[in-house]
């Protein structure tokens, strides 16, 4: 009696189970996409783009989050004080990488790995707020700020398959603006 009743239990399990697919929340994701979209600016005629998502988990993709722009125009464009912190809250937020340049030619030492600078064996996950000083044409000095999300590839990120406002580095257009009709290039990390 009692191995029936353990094969009835066992076989309703399965059959919930593949009715629909599990849905999949997150708390640390869920403030990421939707609300701020990628950032597009044009600053004394150099247009930049500023992706709001990115993936560090060394598969080549999206793993760096940076400002992008015509790198023809890096020599009359300096970007100081890189700056992102943990969270958005002014009050709690502690900073996790800095840079006081910017170089967009050389991302792997420039371009923010999504790891706390004193803790390198971790990766941010979830929503990171950003500072950057631009400085255009020795002229134009202006502020850059914003939010943004890390994204590591784990049992959570397929929630980013379907999730609308993801802009992702490789989404940038040739007139560097977001363009979410263009592939993110991850093939893997929201299977």
């Amino acid at each position: 009696m009692l191995y029936s009743l353990f094969i009835f239990i066992m076989f309703n399990v399965g059959c919930n189970n593949t009715d629909s697919p599990p849905v999949i929340t997150s708390e640390a994701y869920e403030p990421c996409c939707g609300a701020d979209t990628a950032s597009n600016y044009s600053i004394n005629g150099v247009n930049f783009y500023i992706p709001n998502a990115f993936t560090p988990n060394g598969d080549g993709v999206n793993d760096f989050w940076y400002p992008i722009y015509d790198i023809k125009e890096s020599d009359s464009v300096n970007i100081i004080n890189f700056t992102i912190f943990d969270r958005d809250d002014p009050n709690t937020m502690r900073s996790i990488f800095v840079r006081e340049v910017f170089d967009p030619k050389d991302l792997t030492n420039y371009a923010f790995n999504g790891r706390d600078y004193r803790f390198q064996d971790s990766i941010h996950r979830g929503l990171f707020f950003y500072r950057m000083n631009v400085i255009v044409k020795n002229a134009t000095y202006v502020t850059i700020e914003g939010t943004a999300c890390s994204i590591v590839c784990d049992d959570e990120s397929p929630i980013f398959k379907d999730k609308a406002g993801c802009f992702f580095p490789y989404q940038v257009s040739s007139d560097f603006k977001g363009n979410n009709s263009l592939p993110t290039g991850e093939l893997t990390c929201f299977e």
